[in-house]
């Protein structure tokens, strides 16, 4: 059970079995008992079924369903969120594999084996989608075949739960092009978002987005370790721009190189986050978001002391100067633990060909560095955690025990 919050109202929604529609490369039909026998096609894409009503939108969802696996049945059960975000993934015997963006869950398997989950969550779409999947995201090649029979399928419509302000999470995003990454999108009443974006054409693209979140903010302008004005150097692929120039030398190596041509150069405003701060413009961070193409420890300098209060930091980063000047992990590694952050988790961006340059990195302040008050940080980073889908492992004690235990 993922942890309960209860409904201040709710309504139900009358949606018979056949009214969930088949979507993407998902077939049903109704067998003789009136059930739905979901089944996937050969085609590699989403296999889902779906039901729309504008009531679904910005909206807590409690949805319930009753399934049983076929004799043939070979992959998940998946409830889907709009974008390609997983709700929750449920394996054919009830376990759940991954809770995504549930914030309650339960799974009971009946003595005929039949599954009964249980999901609440949070929803930015008038849609609800569900179906299977063989691994995160939703996408994977059709078995052909009868998966699940769906014997009753209810959802409930919930005010979302208001959060104080001090009780959301700050995220600031830092090179915000594309807007809110679709596990803080499904959690946006949870979040207040500040986006920094100095191209004003991406930035007017998700203004409309960001402004109507909580206060949400976004700033055309850059975040850098020092006020003044910069250099942006625009790349032929404008998402390889920077302040820093490219290092043809080494991107010589890899077929992407082109795309890092600089055809333009332009002059963008800069200021440090805690200048603002201190302005009283912007508010103390919970969650960093920085993908600013090599200029990551310049803009985490610009936090100050701010740092020391942030909980999260997700940021793109290189174990190869792809940009002249460029901090590395290891640069990035050192400072950040200044502050109490551990790394967590890396990503790699396979870009480079065959090799290893690219990383979105993830870092946690450690339980002994939070900010106070302490159990509101605890509150917070546990939703992190979720979002970025980082657990701890218990590995090291075991083996401590083992040592210990001869």
């Amino acid at each position: 059970m993922v942890g309960r919050i209860d409904p201040p109202d709710a309504r139900p929604i009358a949606a018979p079995l056949a009214a969930w529609q088949p979507v993407h490369a998902a077939a049903v039909r109704l067998d003789a008992a009136g059930h739905l026998v979901f089944h996937d096609t050969a085609q590699n894409d989403y296999h889902l079924i779906r039901i729309s009503d504008p009531a679904f939108e910005a909206a807590r969802l409690r949805l319930t369903v009753t399934l049983r696996p076929t004799a043939a049945c070979n992959v998940e059960f998946h409830v889907n969120h709009w974008g390609g975000v997983d709700v929750c993934r449920i394996s054919r015997f009830g376990d759940i594999i991954d809770p995504g963006i549930s914030e309650e869950l339960d799974v009971a398997v009946d003595p005929a084996g039949r599954l009964i989950v249980t999901v609440a969550f949070f929803n930015t779409h008038p849609t609800v989608s569900l179906g299977t999947s063989h691994g995160p995201g939703g996408r994977y090649l059709g078995r052909a075949q009868d998966q699940f029979v769906f014997e009753q399928i209810s959802l409930v419509v919930e005010r979302p739960e208001e959060l104080a302000e001090e009780d959301r999470i700050c995220v600031v995003d830092v090179g915000a092009a594309g807007g809110l990454q679709g596990g803080w999108r499904a959690r946006r009443n949870m979040i207040r978002p500040i986006a920094f974006e100095p191209n004003p054409t991406d930035a007017a693209a998700i203004r409309a987005e960001l402004e109507s979140i909580n206060g949400g903010m976004v700033i055309e302008q850059g975040l850098f370790s020092q006020d003044g004005e910069r250099t942006l150097h625009i790349t032929r692929l404008a998402g390889c721009s920077s302040v820093l120039r490219p290092n043809a030398a080494l991107l010589a190596r890899y077929a992407i190189a082109p795309a890092f041509d600089v055809v333009e150069e332009r002059p963008i405003r800069c200021v440090r986050y805690d200048t603002l701060h201190r302005s009283g413009d912007v508010p103390q961070p919970d969650v960093i978001k920085i993908d600013v193409q090599g200029a990551e420890l310049d803009v985490l300098h610009g936090f100050g002391g701010l740092l020391a209060g942030c909980l999260a930091i997700e940021l793109e980063t290189h174990l190869y100067p792809i940009y002249q000047g460029q901090a590395l992990l290891g640069d990035i590694v050192a400072y950040l633990d200044r502050f109490g952050f551990s790394l967590r988790k890396l990503e790699p961006q396979m870009s480079f060909d065959a090799d290893a340059v690219e990383y979105n990195a993830y870092f946690t302040k450690r339980p002994d560095q939070l900010p106070h008050p302490a159990g509101r940080a605890r509150t917070k980073l546990a939703t992190v955690e979720r979002v970025w889908q980082v657990t701890t492992s218990p590995a090291g004690g075991q083996l401590a025990a083992m040592a210990l235990n001869g």
